[in-house]
């Protein structure tokens, strides 16, 4: 949604991911992982450096764009995301639809469509048959 990892990922890009553990996290992925500072939000960034202190996995990542890292923790029994492949702009229509425009788009437009024909094909039908 940022930007922050261009080019490899582009703002509007969807990413499929596969669920690992932290130990199978290497230097140089692409991770998804929950935001240590916002709760409810994910980040997809690249793995800069894992260590290993009593089971908890101290994370260092970085988006491709940026000039700063995060550091944050992930328990051993924990989970994230693996980035595997993405899907361009898909994103965007997706942002879309949550707004008044798609919702416009995807549900008062098809409800008069479908409206509208059901009334011609009533209007349609042949006087003795309405009686």
């Amino acid at each position: 949604m940022s930007g922050s990892m261009e080019p490899r990922i582009h703002t509007g890009d969807v990413v499929g991911e596969e669920k690992i553990s932290p130990a199978a996290m290497r230097s140089g992925d692409i991770v998804t992982f929950q935001d240590p500072q916002t709760a409810g939000r994910m980040i997809t960034h690249r793995v800069r450096s894992v260590r290993e202190v009593a089971g908890v996995y101290s994370v260092v990542t970085k988006g491709d764009a940026n000039n700063t890292v995060e550091r944050w923790t992930i328990p051993a029994d924990g989970h994230l995301g693996r980035v595997r492949y993405r899907v361009a702009h898909v994103g965007r229509l997706l942002v879309f639809t949550r707004g008044p425009g798609g919702i416009l788009m995807l549900v008062v437009l098809p409800a008069l469509l479908l409206g509208g024909l059901e009334l011609r094909r009533i209007w349609a039908r042949p006087a003795e048959v309405r009686t």
